[in-house]
């Protein structure tokens, strides 16, 4: 998943670790650790934050040798929050990194336009251009629309959790875009199915960011205009007052990749989705699907303003829907 140049067999004088996901670079970081353990005993580690001006213990550990020989693993996240000053004297200190000491800087930037938003005068920084001319930079956009299905089978696989295919769709669909996120799904998928069994969308229920299963058979049924399918699950979903929002959710979920279907991009799209979404939107077109967009956006403001009851509005907005979504309309 990880954007990353291999770093070579011998261990670097130091790391710069690029990704906007906490949990993957605290991941990479040990992998890291591992990949190059100390050459006698265990890394005594140090963790130091960006937020805060870089204490006189940091340098120490930085440029100074153990007394005993320890080695230590100094670790800074946030590194990105250290102002230009702080930086300009750690290029300095690093232009002589000591064999003993393995500093990481984990710079937590957002990936944006294919570029990570590192600032540009740390970029022209010595520290920065050898690292990158040494493979010392390791860059990671984190978990997108891209690689999620990737990296959900991923956790899967190392949890021994075996995913319907349904199963999978569903939590590509609806899961934030967070490893650590990800992770505790897994691990909580793990825990509701038996050895040996395959997880379905039921066990999805235990995700505190899942909503009922019905929800999608519902929005399913309604993307492909079917009106009996769309008031049968509607009528089963039991608790609506919990349920509205995020089945708003997910119809602007769907509105947005049909807007997107139509202006000739390629939105990520999973499951069955796949084969119901794209002739919809041609059939829709910009217009029709601005005014999908319009109703959901609509359906969620009479609720909160209290001008229908949620019943109301979710009803009001399916029968809107319908006729839109209808084939042959």
């Amino acid at each position: 998943m990880a954007q990353a140049r291999q770093t070579s067999p011998k261990r670097p004088g130091y790391l710069f670790l690029v990704c906007p996901d906490a949990q993957l670079i605290r991941q990479q970081a040990e992998a890291f650790a591992a990949q190059w353990p100390a050459a006698s005993g265990t890394w005594e580690r140090f963790c130091y934050w960006g937020d805060e001006e870089p204490p006189r213990a940091f340098w120490e550990n930085l440029s100074l040798t153990g007394l005993l020989g320890t080695q230590r693993l100094v670790l800074v996240r946030q590194a990105n929050q250290w102002n230009a000053a702080v930086w300009h004297r750690l290029s300095k200190a690093l232009s002589q990194p000591l064999a003993g000491n393995f500093p990481m800087f984990c710079l937590e930037v957002g990936f944006e336009k294919g570029k990570f938003k590192v600032p540009a005068w740390l970029m022209k920084l010595p520290c920065w251009t050898f690292a990158d001319k040494q493979q010392w930079i390791w860059r990671s956009e984190g978990v997108t629309d891209r690689n999620i299905t990737r990296f959900i089978q991923d956790e899967a696989a190392r949890a021994g959790v075996k995913l319907a295919q349904e199963t999978l769709a569903r939590f590509a669909d609806t899961v934030p875009r967070s490893a650590e996120v990800i992770a505790n799904e897994i691990e909580k998928l793990a825990l509701a199915c038996p050895p040996g069994t395959v997880a379905t969308p039921e066990h999805m229920s235990t995700g505190d960011w899942i909503p009922e299963a019905r929800l999608f058979d519902c929005v399913d049924a309604l993307m492909r205009g079917q009106e009996a399918a769309v008031w049968r699950e509607f009528a089963r979903i039991s608790d609506i007052e919990n349920a509205a929002f995020p089945l708003l959710g997910i119809l602007a979920l769907y509105c947005r990749r049909l807007w997107q279907l139509s202006a000739g991009e390629s939105p990520p799209i999973f499951g069955a989705s796949r084969a119901t979404l794209p002739p919809l939107a041609r059939r829709l077109g910009p217009a029709g699907c601005a005014f999908a967009i319009a109703q959901v956006a609509e359906a969620e403001l009479n609720i909160k303003t209290g001008k229908f009851s949620v019943q109301q509005a979710i009803e009001f907005l399916l029968s809107q829907l319908l006729p839109l979504f209808r084939p042959g309309r």
